[in-house]
């Protein structure tokens, strides 16, 4: 099941690029594009930004911080592996990478 809005700390995966079929968090929303990170490449500090055209947006979350600074990029990493790892009842997020 797609959600249509995407919201801080919600889990995605990318339909289009390089990085077609990776896994992310969102960090920051703005019109028409998204911030996202897997807590490895590029990081927090400097999250890929994607066009929402591009990604999936599932309806798992990750619970973040308030604050930008606040976030660690090994427990965001942490927390999306395990929700890749476990698996819903319709199966959406099984893990493919």
């Amino acid at each position: 099941m797609k959600v249509k809005e995407p919201k801080r700390g919600g889990v995605c995966y990318s339909l289009q690029g390089r990085d077609k079929g990776r896994w992310y968090v969102i960090l920051k929303v703005e019109p028409g594009y998204v911030f996202v990170t897997d807590g490895k490449a590029g990081g927090a500090k400097s999250p890929k930004k994607k066009n929402l055209k591009h990604v999936y947006l599932t309806p798992r979350e990750v619970e973040l911080p308030e604050r930008d600074d606040k976030v660690r990029d090994n427990e965001i990493h942490r927390a999306l592996k395990n929700i890749l790892e476990t698996k819903t009842e319709d199966g959406e997020c099984q893990k493919t990478t």
